[in-house]
């Protein structure tokens, strides 16, 4: 995100891990039981169709049957945020208002049900997308998806409660 000072980034931070602690409550068990991977690629599907040139097509999430979250202070009042949290099934998705000229985001994170389970979904994005065209070896694979469109699939989480990211970027090709 060049030109976002540090500090922006941290306060970005904070409010992101907010919403995600919002998501997870006990009053969204639903949000932290395990999500399939036939589920994450779904989502990741979605990131993909609905993050472009334009930004991100709010219109076509919502019509894929995702639900917009709002984010709120301890005593219920809106809070003024560049985040925009959607839920659907098991999974959440991230993003934010972009700044000029930078590139748009739109990430799906998912509770799943073991370390062992991470495999399996690579597995299936791999068939949705074909090989990673970049492996760390370590958890966290690089995908290139249609009409400049790339995905970083991670393992996320620790050994209790294991999960992943898949952050989906738009890459606009300058011409010269």
């Amino acid at each position: 995100m060049e030109g976002t000072s540090v500090p922006a980034l941290r306060r970005l931070l904070v409010a992101a891990l907010c919403a995600v602690g919002t998501a997870t409550s006990p009053a969204n068990a639903k949000a932290r039981a395990p999500a399939s991977p036939e589920e994450i690629v779904a989502g990741v599907r979605s990131c993909v169709v609905s993050v472009g040139p334009a930004g991100l097509d709010q219109a076509r999430l919502a019509a894929d049957g995702w639900s917009k979250a709002s984010i709120s202070s301890k005593d219920g009042k809106p809070v003024e945020s560049p985040l925009i949290v959607y839920g659907k099934g098991r999974l959440m998705m991230v993003s934010t208002t972009p700044a000029p000229g930078t590139s748009q985001l739109c990430t799906v994170m998912a509770d799943i049900g073991s370390v062992s389970a991470f495999p399996g979904i690579q597995a299936a994005m791999a068939n949705a997308y074909g090989a990673p065209f970049k492996d760390d070896g370590k958890g966290e694979q690089f995908f290139a998806a249609p009409d400049h469109r790339y995905i970083d699939l991670a393992s996320t989480g620790n050994n209790d409660r294991p999960s992943i990211r898949a952050a989906v970027v738009y890459v606009s090709r300058e011409s010269k």
